[in-house]
C-alpha cells in the first residue's frame, strides 16, 4: 500500500512562517510595478507568499471559491480535501492562472507609500521616468464506488463523481459515517493523521460532500514546462523593455523535485448555498504552528465581515521610519503579528473598497495627481482586468455587460494557532467604511476606519525622508514631498536594509501612536 501523506484542506495547509514579497528567494515569479516620476511617491505592497490565500465571489446564494495551494513538498505527495455543500461536476471545477492571485493581492494588500522631501532650493532638472521590479501532504489513490444491492442499506461512503481538471484527478465523496469515511480513505491508500475522524464528523453530520483532488505527475510536468516557457518569454520581454530581472521558477526535470509542487494550479469551484461560510476546521489536522489565512471576498452587494468571530480594522496612515520601507515585508509581518497577538481570535480587515479597471489605474499612475484622475498623493491602487474578474467567478454568476466597477473587494486576515479555529468562518454583510484614502502628504491623517457612504478603506503606511542636503537659497521651501530625487541627499541609515539576522525593532520604527500596540507617538 502506498503511504500517502495527508494534506487535508489546502485552504489551511501548514505554513509556520510568513514570507513576503520583499524576499525574492521565496518567489518563483515576479510582480512588476511602476516607479513613479519624481513628482509621485514610491509605493509597494506587502503580499504574503506562504499564507493560505482564498478568493470567494458571492452574489445571492452563488458562491465561487478559489484557493491557492501553499504547498512546497513533492508534488506526487499532494492532495487536498474540501467539504462542499453539494455534489460537484466537472463543469463546477476549473484550474486558474497562479498570477491571478498576485494581481488581486496587489489591489488589496497593505501598502507602503514612501515620500522624499524635494530639494528646498530646486534647480531645473530633466524629468525622468523609470520602472522598478517589486518585488500538503497528500491524499492519493483512486476510489471505487460499489454498486448498491437491492434491499441492502445504502453504503456508508459513495463515490458521487470522478473527473480530471488540469493536473488534478478529482473525486467527490458522499458519506453518512465519519468512521467509515476514515476507513475508506485508509483502505484506498491514504495515510491519515491521528484525530482525522473527529474532524471529519461535523461535516458528515451536516450532510456535506467531500471534494478530493490529487496530482497526476505527468500532467503537472507538462503544466510546469508550459509555465517555464511563459516565464522565459516574459523574462526576454522584460529585459528588452528594460523592466528589470524576473525571478525564475524552479527546474522541472525530476517529478520528485520538492519544488515541483510550487507549480500546482489554483483551483476554483462553485456552488449554491444559503449560508455564506468557509470550512476551515479540517486544516488544523496538519497545523504545525501559527498560520495565516487571507480571504478576499468579491461581491456586488458590498463588503463582508465575520459573523462568528470578532472583527477588527488594521490601523492605517501610520507613519514609520524609512527602514520599514526598505524591509516592508518583514515590518508588516511583525506589525500584524503584534496586532493579532494582543487581540486573539479576531479577524482583521485590511481592505474594503471598489475595483478599478487596469486601464484606469494605469492612466492614473502615469499622469499622477496633477492630472486630476488621481485624487491625491499615495491614493493610487492597482487595477484588475475584466478577464481576471471573470476567471474568479463573474462569468459564472453573470452573463452580460461588464460590472467590474460595481464590485466591492474585502480582504480579511487571520493569524491563528492550533486552538484558534474552533468554528468554520461564517460571513455577513458589513456597513460601508473608509480610511487610508487621504492625501499622504497631509499633516492630520486619521488612523482608524470610519463609517462612510461607500467602502473606501485600505491599510497604508507612510515613510517620509527629510531632505539632508545643503540649503543653497535664501528662502527654502520645506515640506514638499514626492519621489526620490536622483541627486537628492537623505539620511543613509534610512535607505539601507535591516540585517536579516536581527529582529525588526517594531516600536522604534513606528512614528505614530498606535494604541492597539501600546505604542506612543514618536514623531
Amino acid at each position: 500500500m502506498r503511504a500517502w501523506t495527508w494534506g487535508i484542506v489546502a485552504l489551511l495547509s501548514a505554513a509556520s512562517s510568513v514570507a513576503l514579497v520583499g524576499d525574492a528567494r521565496a518567489m518563483c515569479g515576479c510582480m512588476v510595478g511602476r516607479r513613479p516620476p519624481p513628482a509621485s511617491p514610491t509605493e509597494q505592497g506587502a503580499l504574503l507568499n506562504k499564507a493560505t490565500v482564498v478568493v470567494m465571489l458571492r452574489e445571492g446564494t452563488h458562491t465561487v471559491l478559489s484557493f491557492q495551494n501553499d504547498y512546497f513538498g513533492p508534488a506526487e505527495d499532494f492532495a487536498l480535501v474540501v467539504p462542499v455543500p453539494v455534489v460537484l461536476t466537472d463543469d463546477d471545477v476549473t484550474t486558474l492562472d497562479r498570477g491571478l492571485f498576485d494581481r488581486l493581492q496587489a489591489v488589496a494588500a497593505p501598502h507602503m507609500v514612501e515620500l522624499f522631501e524635494q530639494d528646498p532650493c530646486p534647480r531645473p532638472r530633466a524629468s525622468t521616468r523609470g520602472i522598478d521590479a517589486i518585488a500538503g501532504s497528500a491524499l492519493g489513490g483512486s476510489g471505487r464506488g460499489g454498486e448498491a444491492i437491492e434491499g441492502a442499506p445504502p453504503p456508508a461512503v459513495v463515490v458521487e463523481a470522478q473527473f480530471q481538471e488540469g493536473e488534478y484527478d478529482i473525486t467527490i465523496l458522499g458519506a453518512n459515517d465519519s468512521s467509515a469515511l476514515e476507513r475508506w480513505l485508509t483502505d484506498a491508500g491514504y495515510r491519515l493523521p491521528s484525530g482525522a475522524e473527529r474532524h471529519l464528523r461535523p461535516y458528515v453530520q451536516a450532510g456535506m460532500k467531500f471534494f478530493v483532488a490529487r496530482v497526476d505527475i505527468g500532467r503537472l510536468r507538462e503544466v510546469a514546462r508550459r509555465r517555464q516557457a511563459q516565464l522565459a518569454r516574459s523574462r526576454a520581454w522584460m529585459q528588452t523593455g528594460g523592466l528589470g530581472q524576473l525571478i525564475e521558477g524552479p527546474a522541472v526535470e525530476r517529478a520528485s523535485d520538492p519544488t515541483l509542487g510550487r507549480f500546482l494550479s489554483p483551483l476554483r469551484i462553485h456552488y449554491e448555498s444559503e449560508e455564506f461560510s468557509l470550512p476551515v476546521r479540517l486544516g488544523l489536522l496538519n497545523s504545525i504552528g501559527e498560520q495565516d489565512l487571507v480571504v478576499h471576498i468579491l461581491s456586488p452587494e458590498g463588503r463582508y465581515e465575520l459573523a462568528n468571530y470578532g472583527n477588527r480594522w488594521v490601523p492605517t496612515n501610520v507613519h514609520v521610519n524609512g527602514r520599514a520601507a526598505r524591509d516592508f515585508g518583514r515590518f508588516y509581518d511583525a506589525f500584524f503579528g503584534a496586532l493579532s497577538g494582543r487581540a486573539p481570535r479576531r479577524v482583521w480587515t485590511e481592505y474594503a473598497g471598489p475595483l478599478t479597471s487596469v486601464a484606469d489605474a494605469a492612466t492614473q499612475q502615469l499622469l499622477g495627481p496633477a492630472s486630476g484622475l488621481l485624487p491625491c498623493v499615495g491614493c493610487g491602487r492597482a487595477g484588475l482586468a475584466q478577464a481576471d474578474l471573470d476567471a474568479l467567478g463573474e462569468a459564472v454568476v453573470h452573463q452580460g455587460a461588464s460590472r467590474l466597477t460595481d464590485y466591492t473587494l474585502t480582504r480579511l486576515h487571520y493569524r491563528y494557532g492550533q486552538r484558534g479555529l474552533p468554528n468554520d468562518l461564517v460571513f455577513r454583510p458589513g456597513r460601508p467604511m473608509a480610511g487610508g484614502i487621504e492625501d499622504a502628504t497631509g499633516r492630520r491623517l486619521g488612523r482608524a476606519a470610519r463609517p462612510a457612504t461607500r467602502n473606501e478603506f485600505r491599510v497604508r503606511f507612510i515613510a517620509q525622508h527629510a531632505w539632508a542636503g545643503p540649503l543653497t537659497c535664501a528662502s527654502p521651501r520645506r515640506g514638499q514631498w514626492g519621489g526620490r530625487q536622483a541627486d537628492g541627499t537623505y539620511r543613509e541609515t534610512e535607505l539601507t536594509a535591516w540585517p536579516a539576522d536581527r529582529p525588526v525593532p517594531l516600536g522604534a520604527w513606528i512614528r505614530d501612536s498606535v494604541p492597539q500596540l501600546g505604542v506612543a507617538r514618536r514623531r
